[in-house]
């Protein structure tokens, strides 16, 4: 069940004329908050910003608001109302690593700047799913190398990483890539996201509930996006993961037919992360048993999401981030 009555749309202005639409809860609205975090959440492909609101026990926005901390799920470019952005053709930058760049360098100093006087927040965490998480690692990234020349106008200390490895464990990711970007498809059947995302054969990962709001979250996706994340991402995370200086929380299932060797993936995470050694944040690993991709909507839930906003709170309250 949708939790978004109890949410605020919201749209924030970007420079040159572009926007982002967005959804945020109540404790993002102002009043006395218990943390002064301000979570930002990115969706993974063929979602858009209600994935944060669609458990209807135990989303990342009903945790948040049970804590009064703010969060903010933001619909991608691409989704929704939001501004699309090119890749720059000059560096052959791919679809996602745009995304990145753009969410780095406009999309989240407007919505600090957005928030951060209202509420009082001190510091930002973004929470990914997905492409959602593999966009926010490079994010961690960019924001690293910017912070080394001062150019940066935000506080991003953390990322969560949920559900995000090196390589997808679909058939067609062992299949040779499209000569064309357009070629790459821009979702999946209904059924057939079901089974990936949720419900894996023979396993009851999901509610009958969950399943049938399928419809209802579903939103097409680019198909330079699914282009990315199949065939290219394997080839480059690694550049990126090495550059990261904030915390992180890696969190991905075991069990879901969406990523190749979980655990295996989550070790080499670690092993990218902590390659540089000094001046890097910590690398805390969850790994969530009997679990499908989509751990947020899933019976999965409450575990990983408490993980997820505890450890955003513990950050904050040892005075980590």
């Amino acid at each position: 069940m949708l939790v978004l009555e109890k949410l605020t749309k919201t749209t924030i202005n970007l420079p040159q004329g572009g926007q982002v639409t967005a959804i945020c809860n109540k404790s993002a609205e102002g009043g006395s908050l218990i943390c002064r975090t301000l979570m930002i959440g990115l969706h993974g492909g063929s979602y858009d910003s209600s994935y944060f609101a669609a458990h209807d026990s135990a989303s990342p926005f009903e945790i948040c608001d049970k804590f009064r901390m703010p969060m903010i799920a933001i619909d991608r470019p691409s989704y929704g109302q939001s501004t699309a952005v090119a890749p720059l053709e000059e560096t052959n930058e791919t679809f996602m690593k745009s995304q990145a760049r753009y969410i780095t360098e406009t999309i989240l100093p407007a919505v600090w700047s957005c928030f951060k006087d209202r509420l009082g927040t001190v510091r930002l965490i973004i929470y990914g799913h997905g492409i959602g998480a593999a966009i926010a690692a490079m994010v961690a990234s960019n924001y690293s190398r910017l912070v080394e020349t001062s150019a940066i106008m935000y506080p991003l200390d953390g990322i969560i990483l949920s559900s995000v490895a090196g390589k997808a464990a679909l058939s067609v990711a062992d299949e040779e890539a499209p000569s064309n970007v357009d070629g790459a498809p821009t979702g999946f059947p209904l059924d057939v996201k079901n089974m990936v995302m949720l419900n894996g054969p023979g396993f009851d990962f999901a509610s009958a509930d969950m399943l049938q709001l399928s419809a209802t979250l579903d939103r097409p996706m680019p198909s330079a996006e699914f282009y990315d994340i199949t065939w290219q991402w394997p080839t480059y995370w690694k550049s990126y993961f090495a550059d990261i200086g904030v915390h992180v929380l890696h969190i991905i299932e075991e069990g879901g037919p969406m990523w190749k060797g979980s655990r295996e993936m989550q070790e080499a995470f670690v092993i990218e992360l902590n390659r540089t050694g000094s001046g890097k944040g910590e690398v805390t690993t969850h790994l969530v048993k009997h679990a499908p991709h989509c751990i947020e909507l899933s019976h999965a839930a409450p575990e990983a999401v408490l993980a997820a906003i505890g450890w955003a709170m513990a950050l904050e309250r040892l005075g980590k981030a």
